[in-house]
């Protein structure tokens, strides 16, 4: 697919693209509103391919139905679900920010680990996310029944201030979606997924979820993949039967509490797993003082320890331009000729002037 950069996109100014996906891309962008300014944005729009395909509109709509429910700090911020000349779009807040994958590749590569203080933290923001995911309802108080299906490293974020993000609902199930999942589908990352959505039963509920973070908080705690196989079957059947070792003896030092937590969300018997994202929270706060989780500026700091400052997007020269002409439209700015963007982010958006 080729965009010419930048595009005019209803009232938003599309600067380049930040990722490409089967159904959708991901663009950075400004958002140019008559009262209220301009900002960045991140839109999420449908592939032209598949602007057209019923199935794959209603897989979209679905997720930006579920996006707009949501209001919580740690859960991405959605307020846009609507088309432009027929193309559907989702537009959320930008996070300037690494993804708890970037961090654990750092970890691993620099022989380093992450702190037990900071897993937790990250955990405990995960789920109090997936608190208010699993817990919303509609207008009529008729519960949504939401399973995110998607909680992989990749899909947290820790941006320039420490915040946690889950990000992503495009496979997320839900009570409003205007789709059905085929029968006998799977869906999520495979060495992410719940032993139970692999039975014959295919059971699923907001479980799942719980266990999937089980899964990344021992990885963020070891650095090593825990059921990532040499191929898919390798993969599922490790997620099935192999023996899940506690995370001390892969890393001596770690409390047994903190294992014992881990351990919990990791049960194959849903009986004795975790049943909501609230006890798991409250298991967080039994913690001994000395092993609770640490602060989000602590976060902060150990992230940019490990990964450094977040990326910022370089932008071709008329994209640059646009960014230009959208911060000062009317003067001309002491800005800088690179097509650099570092500039306008250090000032909070492109708002920004220059004295």
């Amino acid at each position: 697919m080729t965009v010419s950069f930048p595009e005019r996109f209803g009232r938003y100014t599309l600067l380049q693209r930040v990722a490409f996906g089967g159904m959708a891309e991901i663009l950075l962008a400004i958002e140019d509103t008559p009262h209220a300014g301009k900002r960045f944005v991140t839109i999420k729009r449908i592939r032209s391919e598949h602007a057209s395909d019923p199935d794959y509109i209603d897989f979209f709509i679905s997720e930006g139905r579920i996006s707009m429910q949501c209001s919580h700090p740690n859960l991405t911020n959605s307020f846009d679900l609507d088309t432009v000349d027929g193309t559907h779009y989702l537009a959320m807040e930008y996070i300037r920010g690494h993804t708890l994958l970037d961090l654990i590749r750092a970890c691993h590569r620099d022989k380093k680990l992450l702190s037990v203080a900071a897993v937790l933290r990250i955990g405990g923001e995960v789920a109090a996310g997936l608190e208010h995911l699993h817990a919303m309802r509609d207008i009529s108080g008729k519960p949504l029944n939401v399973v995110h299906r998607d909680v992989t490293p990749q899909n947290i974020m820790i941006d320039a201030a420490g915040s946690v993000k889950l990000i992503d609902l495009g496979i997320a199930r839900s009570d409003m979606q205007v789709h059905k999942t085929e029968a006998g589908t799977v869906k999520g990352k495979l060495s992410y997924i719940a032993p139970e959505q692999l039975t014959p039963e295919r059971t699923l509920d907001q479980r799942a979820d719980i266990f999937s973070l089980g899964i990344v908080m021992h990885e963020a705690l070891t650095t090593r993949g825990l059921f990532r196989g040499t191929n898919d079957t390798d993969t599922l059947r490790r997620v099935r039967k192999m023996a899940i070792p506690v995370v001390s003896s892969l890393r001596p030092g770690v409390p047994p509490a903190v294992d014992a937590i881990v351990s919990k969300a990791l049960s194959r018997d849903l009986s004795k797993r975790f049943q909501t994202a609230s006890e798991f929270l409250r298991a967080l706060d039994t913690l001994p003082p000395a092993h609770r989780p640490g602060s989000l500026t602590e976060l902060r700091d150990e992230v940019l320890g490990h990964c450094g400052d977040p990326p910022v997007p370089t932008l071709g020269g008329e994209s640059f331009s646009a960014l230009r002409a959208a911060l000062r439209p009317d003067a001309k700015p002491k800005v800088p000729e690179e097509p650099d963007i570092e500039y306008f982010l250090e000032r909070g958006g492109v708002d920004g002037t220059e004295d």
